[in-house]
């Protein structure tokens, strides 16, 4: 198992890590949600990886339903037709 260290300051961070990594243990700091996500990232495997993308796409589309939706609920309020 891998221990991530989240915020706080750079020292605070480092230090932690290497109190962990002095009693054995896998640790990695890093600063920022960004960061956390590409590490997380690295570590799926395959199908995984498709799954979150499949979920991905499938927001994607139902954003840009929902903005296409409101778009033409607005236009038919002002009776533009264009």
């Amino acid at each position: 198992m891998k221990i991530v260290v989240i915020g706080g300051s750079h020292y605070s961070r480092a230090s932690t890590v290497k109190k962990l990594q002095r009693k054995g243990l896998e640790a990695e700091a890093v600063p920022t949600r960004a960061s956390i996500e590409n590490l997380i990232t690295d570590y799926r495997d395959a199908g995984y990886a498709g799954q979150h993308l499949r979920r991905r796409l499938r927001y994607l589309g139902w954003l840009i339903h929902e903005l296409w939706r409101k778009r033409r609920s607005q236009r038919s309020k002002f009776g533009d037709r264009s």
